[in-house]
């Protein structure tokens, strides 16, 4: 029996802006990142994980040190997690 998990580790990447790796910087992203907080609620998600992935995600991806910084921010307020 196949059962799809949806975490909160697999919404992340659609978080961010495929071109300007912007958190919920546009709707479809802003969809994915309101799916996330919920998920990071539900499942008493630590935002220093939060953090951790968005880095790698991002570091991953050639994004600045500053933008990463910027961009993690971004989530962290919008995320509303401690």
């Amino acid at each position: 029996m196949s059962q799809k998990t949806h975490t909160w580790e697999s919404q992340l990447h659609g978080c961010f802006g495929s071109s300007d790796h912007v958190f919920a910087g546009h709707s479809a992203e802003e969809k994915h990142a309101k799916d996330l907080r919920k998920l990071c609620s539900e499942q008493k998600i630590a935002w220093e994980a939060v953090e951790k992935a968005i880095h790698t995600f991002l570091k991953s991806k050639k994004v600045s040190d500053a933008k990463i910084t910027e961009q993690a921010e971004r989530a962290r307020t919008f995320l509303k997690l401690s």
